[in-house]
């Protein structure tokens, strides 16, 4: 058995290697960009563009999950801004066209204009994900979407 005054060396060694011990590379991954959208299509600067970007295909275009969302007003029929800190990874982008600016985008009776990222027709139908991701693997992606 090892003698009491030496614990506090042991106990200070292993925590030394411990420190040092190479960790998996996945733990390190943490490089982020920026994702440059610019909106176009707009009729009108009345209202807001509400954006959601989302992070995976369980989670997009539901409500409430999107990984950052907001709303930006429109000028000049364009909407044009950056989102900062993005890890890396793969991504859809959705927008809408809130004319009655009430915090929500009509998809029925009243439809307000909406577009998806990797779409540049009209919308009839759910966009699927698949066609709409795109990857942020460099420090700044460049994504353009035209609302109709």
């Amino acid at each position: 058995m090892l003698n009491k005054k030496y614990w506090p060396f042991l106990f200070t060694i292993v925590l030394l290697f411990l420190t040092l011990a190479p960790l998996p590379s996945y733990s390190w991954s943490t490089e982020k960009g920026q994702i440059k959208i610019t909106i176009t299509g707009f009729k009108s600067d009345k209202g807001k563009v509400r954006y959601g970007l989302f992070n995976s295909k369980k989670t997009f275009l539901k409500k409430n999950h999107a990984f950052r969302k907001g709303a930006l007003p429109i000028n000049n029929n364009k909407s044009e801004f950056i989102i900062d800190n993005v890890p890396y990874g793969e991504y859809t982008f959705a927008v809408g066209h809130d004319l009655n600016d009430n915090g929500k985008i009509e998809r029925f009776f009243q439809r307000e204009p909406s577009g998806v990222s990797n779409y540049n027709k009209k919308l009839y139908w759910w966009p699927n994900y698949e066609k709409a991701k795109f990857v942020l693997d460099i420090k700044s992606k460049t994504i353009e979407i035209k609302v109709f």
